[in-house]
């Protein structure tokens, strides 16, 4: 809301510095909260991460979707200041709903616990740890080519937001500002209706998040072939159907290799994943962060020093090389198959029914149990 104030703000340095001021409160607010989502949704259900983080994904799509359209609306109604107005508006009562609807922050109980042990003695049964540091995460190999993958999975439709209009303008594919809208929605729309069948489908019995994350590596791959086209291709024209085709693997892959980031993260870290969602969410988060900024780098200066096809060549070596790492670690350390976490409520099950049957010796049997 204060960024509709800069056009009361002095010309020169100091709306520069508004400007800048309220762009960096955006920036840390989007990081909040998105940081924040993650961590939730892992403690509420981390046995359905992927489903949940699906139908979050939906409304990040909706958003690009909606934004632009509903910003353009509201500036010719009532200038530069009501988009920031409307849409602060709509975020500060938003907000206030979701604190008061959220339960309050405490170790989560899997469900076969929660129905195993009674209510007044799960406090004795739950044994909360040490949260699991950052640094902890970075030392194992596999969280570190699933972050790097995050990175790249989400700089392909930031690769593609300085160059794309030039690109499509010079084919001839789009000669108006609308024509280039549409080209990005397509993106946008795949993303978006995408997303909750990929978390179903990287769910551990099914797929499992890592081969969803490495097809939707792949899939960007292409689409980054399709696109320019690249030179290996050796085609002197594209049309209108292979321009599509490669922006529905952008999104289709886009939401292949970032929905599962968080439950495969978390397989990594096997029996320490719930104590280890809280340093997940930010590190995911940054490398979101992180591609989304060499993203137009990398789109702007390769572009315009090797044109666009060989740029696009360039992100598509860059995928095919991190493919090839996340293979490499997965053959050298392999990971092994974790059990499913409602075992700490079957293991203390016997326990839960000496508490019931004698109270005070039960207690003490059980807190001996857990030391």
């Amino acid at each position: 809301m204060l960024f509709a104030a800069a056009t009361f703000v002095p010309e020169g340095w100091p709306f520069a510095v508004w400007c800048l001021s309220m762009r960096i409160a955006q920036g840390v607010g989007a990081a909040l909260e998105e940081t924040a989502m993650y961590a939730i949704i892992a403690e509420l259900d981390a046995e359905n991460i992927t489903f949940y983080l699906g139908i979050c994904e939906i409304s990040t799509g909706l958003g690009y979707m909606i934004g632009p359209p509903l910003g353009g609306i509201l500036f010719m109604a009532g200038g530069f200041s009501l988009p920031f107005v409307c849409v602060g508006a709509l975020i500060a009562p938003a907000a206030l709903i979701f604190y008061r609807s959220m339960p309050n922050d405490a170790h989560p109980v899997s469900k076969d616990q929660e129905r195993v042990e009674p209510v007044a003695t799960r406090s004795l049964l739950v044994n909360p740890q040490e949260p699991v540091a950052m640094r902890s995460l970075l030392a194992n190999p596999h969280v570190i080519v699933i972050a790097v993958a995050a990175m790249l999975g989400n700089s392909d439709y930031a690769f593609l937001e300085p160059t794309l209009g030039e690109h499509a303008l010079n084919l001839g594919l789009a000669k108006t500002p609308d024509a280039i809208g549409a080209l990005f929605s397509v993106t946008i729309v795949a993303y978006t209706l995408s997303c909750p069948v990929i978390g179903l489908l990287a769910k551990r019995e099914r797929m499992g998040p890592r081969a969803v994350i490495v097809i939707g590596l792949v899939f960007q791959l292409f689409g980054f072939l399709l696109v320019g086209p690249s030179p290996l291709l050796q085609q002197e024209q594209m049309g209108m159907p292979q321009m599509v085709l490669a922006l529905l693997l952008f999104g289709v892959g886009a939401a292949m290799s970032m929905t599962p980031l968080m439950d495969d993260i978390m397989l990594s870290c096997r029996r320490h994943a719930e104590e280890a969602s809280v340093a997940i969410a930010p590190l995911i988060m940054s490398s979101f962060a992180l591609g989304q900024m060499i993203g137009p780098l990398i789109g702007a200066s390769a572009s315009g020093r090797m044109g666009f096809p060989w740029a696009c060549t360039l992100m598509a070596s860059l995928l095919l090389a991190h493919l090839a790492v996340i293979a490499i670690v997965s053959a050298v350390r392999p990971r092994k198959a974790m059990k499913n976490r409602a075992y700490v409520g079957v293991e203390l099950a016997s326990v839960t029914v000496s508490v019931v049957a004698s109270p005070e010796s039960g207690a003490a049997r059980c807190l001996s149990h857990v030391a």
